[in-house]
């Protein structure tokens, strides 16, 4: 939760609905001709934040062409390890990543007509973040790779487990794609597990500048930012539910990006001016939640199956513990705040006066599974759990 302001060539790129700074426009650097951050004493053309301002201005063409590419990489052999991967004997976790784009500027008509284009192309298959790395996992200590029902009832007869009902002997034994347990086996002695899962990041951004001068005293500019960033978290990853700790139940996200700025100037002297804006943002996020189980496969029974068919969360015990399951919450919504800005600047002492006019459109929806609660703070493998 936020209360700063986001401001892309004078348009509120604010998100209305989350308040925060996760889904915003980012412009790339090769894009931006000027950043500046305020934390007081605003004018009226930033008014309405209750704390700090970014005011982002992306670059305009001129009468020299100008232009570049580039290409920025990361890799994980340029990293030290994790100390807790370390730890259990396991190598570095992936990170590339490669950022490339271009940019170009010029006149379209010298003196009259400008224009500026960049785009900028983002992959990332990132195994060292939070929504990828699962530390000390508390892991029922006595669970091996052993879990047939003649196993487990041997193991947990001390506990009060006279029979393994047959939903919990499924999970226990299900495999990823990958041959690893759904639950892994524990690491190390007290029950515990480190690994890690990669969750990749995908943007395609183009930023598209046209500025025209009509006379000597007005000016006109139109600029557009463009975006789609989808992205998979390994680990859950929904924005009002942490989802899965484990790997096998990640979220696809997909975050788009529109921002537009229409601008004219008018000068009536050397000491006053007249500037009208309109400005259109767009925010959409989209969560999908991977659902390669279904309760229905494993034999469960829930009112819910039939719209959220998935596997729902599953807490196998409390804090610091296990949790599988698809997240409780995903969120599928798309916010549309509008902005039409009228400012007036007069020399005098340099006082502005703003004249502004929004308006908020946001669409969505919840999709709401379910979560349950299975075990206790002592064992994973709790009689609960077992005996269904």
């Amino acid at each position: 939760m936020t209360q700063n302001s986001y401001v892309i060539n004078g348009v509120d790129a604010n998100n209305i609905a989350l308040h925060d700074f996760g889904d915003l426009a980012v412009p790339a650097p090769e894009s931006v001709s000027e950043v500046k951050v305020q934390t007081s004493m605003y004018d009226a053309s930033v008014g309405g934040a209750g704390g700090g301002t970014v005011q982002v201005v992306t670059k305009s063409g001129s009468n020299s062409l100008h232009g570049g590419a580039y290409e920025y990489f990361r890799n994980e052999v340029f990293n030290a390890n994790d100390p807790n991967l370390k730890a259990v004997g396991l190598g570095r976790p992936e990170m590339r990543r490669n950022v490339y784009g271009a940019a170009l500027g010029g006149p379209l008509r010298k003196g009259k007509t400008f224009f500026f284009a960049a785009y900028q192309g983002t992959r990332e298959a990132n195994g060292a973040t939070a929504q990828s790395l699962y530390k000390n996992v508390m892991i029922d200590p006595q669970l091996t790779k052993d879990r047939s029902a003649a196993t487990l009832l041997n193991t947990y007869a001390s506990a009060g487990v006279t029979s393994i009902d047959p939903v919990s002997l499924a999970l226990l034994n299900f495999k990823l794609p990958n041959g690893q347990f759904l639950i892994p086996t524990p690491q190390t002695p007290d029950g515990r597990v480190t690994d890690t899962a990669v969750s990749t990041y995908h943007e395609e951004q183009f930023n598209a500048n046209l500025d025209y001068r009509l006379s000597s005293r007005d000016s006109l500019a139109a600029k557009f930012f463009f975006a789609n960033a989808p992205l998979f978290n390994a680990l859950g990853g929904a924005q009002f539910d942490g989802g899965s700790g484990l790997p096998g139940f990640g979220t696809d996200v997909d975050v788009d990006n529109r921002v537009l700025s229409l601008e004219e100037i008018h000068s009536f002297s050397n000491t006053s001016m007249n500037q009208v804006r309109f400005g259109y943002n767009f925010i959409g996020r989209n969560e999908l939640p991977r659902e390669a189980l279904k309760d229905a496969d494993f034999g469960m029974q829930r009112v819910t199956a039939g719209m959220d068919p998935g596997l729902p969360l599953i807490i196998l015990a409390g804090f610091g513990s296990a949790s599988i399951g698809s997240p409780a919450i995903s969120l599928q919504p798309a916010f549309r705040p509008h902005r039409c800005l009228i400012l007036c600047l007069y020399n005098a002492a340099t006082i502005t006066f703003e004249r502004e006019v929004r308006f908020a459109t946001p669409n969505g929806a919840f999709r709401e599974a379910m979560w349950v609660r299975m075990g206790s703070l002592c064992s994973i493998l709790s009689r609960i759990f077992l005996l269904g």
